[in-house]
């Protein structure tokens, strides 16, 4: 991934007034990001799955003076904040076709995501080892099973995300939900 950017739009979160704040979205300028994406994936006898990929992306401000002056941006060369920069994700999956009978197939999956801390403010200004400036290394395990009935006309799902109730958070550390049970039924007509 090689990408130089001349309008970069990105995600901040700005004051509202009365003690109140929001995410708005502002055009940054120029940035730069460099990269590479891993992916590999393995099927076996058509009833295991195996795959993942590894992300390594590096976007840096590349803006040298501020907008309509001479000064120096201090902020140039870092990396942009509120930005993950190495995450992945794996999952294995088993298929057991013509379970209970002919044309059905039983589905069961298992699937993680990982991603490394990454600064909620830029690394040119100042200490980032304070943990409260820093969105922590998240890892998070799912599971779900799916039962697919007459060749797909019933299907019926269930599914469990982040099963160790681990602490997730978005770009801002605003903390995600924890564990969630979800189901699902569909029928094609």
């Amino acid at each position: 991934i090689y990408r130089d950017i001349k309008d970069y739009i990105y995600r901040v979160i700005t004051g509202l007034g009365g003690g109140k704040s929001g995410a708005t979205y502002i055009n940054h300028g120029k940035v730069l990001t460099k990269g590479y994406t891993l992916t590999a994936r393995y099927d076996f006898s058509n009833w295991l799955s195996l795959g993942g990929n590894f992300t390594e992306i590096n976007t840096r401000n590349n803006v040298k003076t501020y907008a309509n002056s001479d000064a120096a941006n201090l902020t140039y060369g870092a990396r942009m904040p509120n930005v993950p920069y190495l995450f992945a994700n794996s999952d294995v999956t088993f298929y057991w076709h013509d379970f209970g009978r002919k044309d059905n197939m039983l589905t069961a999956v298992y699937d993680n995501f990982y991603v490394k801390s990454f600064p909620r403010f830029s690394e040119a200004l100042g200490n980032q080892a304070e943990s409260e400036f820093v969105v922590p290394t998240q890892f998070s395990h799912n599971v779900s099973v799916s039962y697919s009935m007459q060749g797909g006309r019933y299907n019926l799902s269930f599914e469990c995300q982040n099963i160790t109730d681990a602490k997730l958070y978005d770009n801002f550390k605003l903390q995600k939900a924890g564990r969630a049970f979800y189901g699902k039924v569909r029928i094609s007509l």
